[in-house]
C-alpha cells in the first residue's frame, strides 16, 4: 500500500546518515551538492538505524550437513565457513587462500577435481570455485563442486585435504605472488570505467573500509605464507563447516 512504501522511505532513505552519495567523474561538486539538497529535501533529521546489530561470531565444534533430495543428474557440494569481516586483517590472506584453492583454472580445486580426477563437471557457470564474502556484519568463506551424485563422497575427501594442506603446509612463493597478482588483476579491472568505479566506491563506503579502498593492492602484496597458513588453521577447521548437498 502506499502507507508501506511511505513508512519504508520513512526509515531507511528519509535521514542523513542513512545516505550514501557517490559521485565519479567531472563535475563541480558544489553544483552536486547543491542539486543534491535540492532534489532530495530536507534530510537533516535522524532516526534510528533499521538494522539491527550483528550475532557474535561462534565456533561450531561439530560439522553441520544439510541434504535437500530432488531427482536431478548432479549434486552442488558447498561447503561453507564462518570467514573474517571485511575490515578485519585476516580478511585479506583469507582472499588470496581462496584464489590459490578455488578461483581459476590454474587453482588447487580446478586442478585436483576436474584436471586429475575428473570428477567434477565444468559447463558455463559449474565450475569448482571458492570465495571469501564478507561485509561489517558477516563474512563468509565457501567452496562449490558440482558433480554426479555417485562422486560426492571422493569429491569430499579431496576438498578436506585440500583444506588441511593449507595448515599443514606452506605455500610456496612462486604460487602466492601469482595469485596476488592475480587478485590485484581482478581488482583494477572491476574499477574500469567510471560506473564500475562509482559503484566500488559505493560498496566499499557501505561496507566501512572505505579508507582501504585504495590500499587493496599493498594489503593483498603484503600477505605471507605464514598469514595464509594462520588463517586456514583459524576458519577452515573441516569441524567447523556447514556442508550443503
Amino acid at each position: 500500500t502506499r502507507e508501506q512504501i511511505l513508512e519504508i522511505h520513512q526509515r531507511f532513505y528519509n535521514a542523513a546518515q542513512q545516505l550514501i552519495v557517490v559521485a565519479v567523474g567531472r563535475f563541480n561538486p558544489v553544483e552536486l551538492l547543491k542539486t543534491i539538497g535540492e532534489s532530495l529535501g530536507d534530510l537533516t533529521k535522524s532516526v534510528e538505524s533499521p538494522f539491527g546489530v550483528p550475532e557474535e561470531e561462534y565456533s561450531r565444534k561439530t560439522t553441520k550437513s544439510v541434504v535437500h533430495r530432488w531427482h536431478g543428474k548432479k549434486a552442488h557440494l558447498m561447503f561453507g565457513f564462518r570467514a573474517p569481516l571485511c575490515y578485519h586483517s585476516d580478511y585479506f590472506p583469507m582472499c588470496v587462500l581462496s584464489a590459490i584453492l578455488g578461483e581459476g583454472v590454474d587453482s588447487r580445486l580446478y586442478t585436483e577435481l576436474r584436471e586429475k580426477t575428473g570428477l567434477v563437471f565444468v559447463r558455463g557457470p559449474f565450475n569448482p570455485t571458492s570465495g571469501c564474502d564478507s561485509s561489517p556484519w558477516h563474512g563468509v568463506f565457501y567452496i562449490y563442486a558440482p558433480c554426479h551424485p555417485k562422486d560426492l563422497a571422493a569429491v569430499k575427501k579431496i576438498v578436506r585435504r585440500e583444506l588441511r594442506k593449507f595448515a599443514q603446509e606452506p605455500v610456496i612463493k612462486e604460487e602466492l605472488k601469482r595469485n596476488q597478482d592475480k587478485l590485484i588483476w581482478q581488482y583494477a579491472l572491476s574499477l574500469a570505467g567510471t560506473k564500475k568505479h562509482a559503484q566500488m566506491l559505493f560498496v566499499a563506503d557501505i561496507k566501512g573500509v572505505l579508507k582501504e579502498f585504495d590500499d587493496f593492492h599493498s594489503k593483498i602484496r603484503n600477505v605471507k605464507t605464514g598469514d595464509i597458513q594462520r588463517v586456514a588453521k583459524m576458519y577452515c577447521l573441516s569441524q567447523r563447516a556447514v556442508c550443503a548437498v
